[in-house]
């Protein structure tokens, strides 16, 4: 770092040019004799991210990084009791999500050690009652979040909102105060993404009356596919999710809104979708292995995928010969593999023999899984990165 240049001053360099890798290892070098881990980690990340690395190499880059913010996160961004949870990409924290009652002490926290933060989730406040009194105290609430939220932004580099528990879902009249207040003070605009617990019907408003965007990024929970279809009037994210849609869902039912997606997520269409649209995919989620494990093996359109998601429901356990059949595959080599799923004792351990587990530079189990298969994973995974 020159006697000229400050440590603000390559920070605003950063905040100036988010997506651009430069500014960011200007200030690892910046930093390297003061505090050589921070630059590492800059490093590790930004290089992680491009992709290209052989697999061995990912590996141990994915596990250092976990090495360095587990030994120094905490000191690099200390925000234990402000916000909920955060993670890192590219050298910084890049997600954080905050509870609304606590934004008056978390933003200035947030500000000072996530200053190119890029997606801000914001838990809003709960109501228990249909009292008339429960029902304007909540409003109220409500509305000093949507504020602080709004001046957040303002001042902020965050690009994806996400807005939950802003209403109650056994309210008979559910409407998102918090986003009409946001639309109505202009920062919605500012935004490329959203994310909302809510159906999409006011989203569709807001965006019919000019306050939304050109969204890169939408991910609707628990929203009508009615509704869904109705966006496609707007929107055409490049990362779609839908999560738990009411009605079920497919392809052919959001294809409007998911044309020139890269990343679609939680559909189970799979099959209906166009080759040119399933070739251009780097990120998918589907919903039921099951059903699409076998659209999945046969297709090999899918063979640019990069990241993985898996979430079967109805409680059913993902069977060894499923996984194996999945890992079999010969196009499907993606680099992160995430199973939300009850899985059988000796699933983990038939992945680990194919070619996709081979290849795999980290594994997400985020579901229920028993305590056999937690020994298998560490053992049958030598050197990869488990989450």
């Amino acid at each position: 770092m020159t006697a000229t240049t400050t440590e603000a001053q390559l920070v605003d360099a950063i905040r100036a040019a988010p997506d651009d890798d430069e500014p960011r290892l200007v200030y690892a070098d910046a930093i390297a004799a003061s505090d050589p881990e921070r630059g590492e980690l800059i490093a590790l990340q930004c290089a992680i991210e491009r992709g290209g690395m052989p697999r061995d190499a990912a590996v141990a880059a994915r596990r250092r990084v976990d090495d360095l913010l587990a030994t120094h996160g905490a000191r690099w961004a200390p925000l234990d009791g402000v916000v909920v949870r955060w993670t890192w990409a590219r050298g910084f924290v890049d997600h954080a999500t905050v509870r609304g009652d606590v934004l008056p002490v978390g933003a200035s926290q947030l500000a000072r050690y996530a200053p190119v933060l890029r997606r801000l989730d914001v838990r809003g406040p709960h109501r228990t009652s249909a009292s008339p009194r429960d029902v304007a105290e909540h409003a109220e609430r409500t509305a000093q979040v949507a504020q602080r939220v709004a001046v957040l932004l303002r001042a902020s580099t965050v690009r994806v909102l996400g807005l939950a528990a802003f209403v109650t879902p056994n309210d008979p009249d559910p409407t998102h105060a918090a986003l009409d207040r946001l639309g109505a003070a202009g920062v919605l605009a500012r935004l490329s993404g959203l994310v909302l617990h809510d159906g999409p019907g006011l989203l569709a408003a807001q965006a019919h009356a000019g306050r939304v965007g050109a969204l890169a990024e939408l991910e609707l929970h628990g929203a009508p596919v009615s509704g869904v279809r109705h966006l496609g009037r707007w929107f055409g994210p490049a990362r779609l999710c839908l999560r738990d849609p009411v009605g079920g869902a497919s392809y052919a039912d959001v294809a409007s809104l998911a044309r020139g997606a890269t990343r679609l997520a939680w559909l189970d269409g799979i099959a209906a979708m166009p080759e040119d649209a399933r070739a251009r995919l780097r990120g998918l989620g589907v919903g039921s292995l099951a059903e699409a494990a076998v659209e999945l093996a046969r297709d090999p359109a899918f063979g640019g995928l990069v990241e993985l998601d898996v979430s079967a429901r109805d409680r059913i356990p993902i069977t060894s010969e499923l996984l194996a059949g999945l890992g079999s595959a010969r196009h499907l080599r993606p680099r992160v593999l995430r199973l939300d799923a009850l899985l059988e004792p000796d699933a983990v351990r038939a992945l680990a023999a194919t070619p996709l587990g081979r290849a795999l530079e980290v594994l997400d189990l985020r579901g229920r899984w028993s305590s056999d298969n937690a020994r298998v994973a560490t053992s049958a995974f030598d050197g990869i990165v488990l989450r």
